[in-house]
């Protein structure tokens, strides 16, 4: 073998290594954001179940604020 093709070999080696160290960079960097996003929506969720349990019990106050008028009226 001609050492300009055993250089070319080393030179496409170097560059693979190179593209996997910098895919292994961005892989670590997207499951970072894939963490913080599901962390994110577990917060959403909880509160928007909080939300929901809020508006549950605000809709019973009016009702009885409702129900007390309507005793009221007659």
């Amino acid at each position: 073998m001609s050492e300009n093709f055993v250089g070319k070999i080393e030179s496409k080696i170097s560059k693979f290594i190179e593209i996997v160290e910098k895919l292994k960079v961005e892989n670590a960097r997207l499951q970072e954001e894939l963490n913080r996003k599901v962390l994110e929506n577990e917060q959403l969720r909880r509160r928007a179940e909080e939300l929901s349990r809020e508006k549950d019990e605000v809709k019973k106050s009016i009702e009885r604020l409702l129900s007390k008028l309507e005793v009221i009226e007659l």
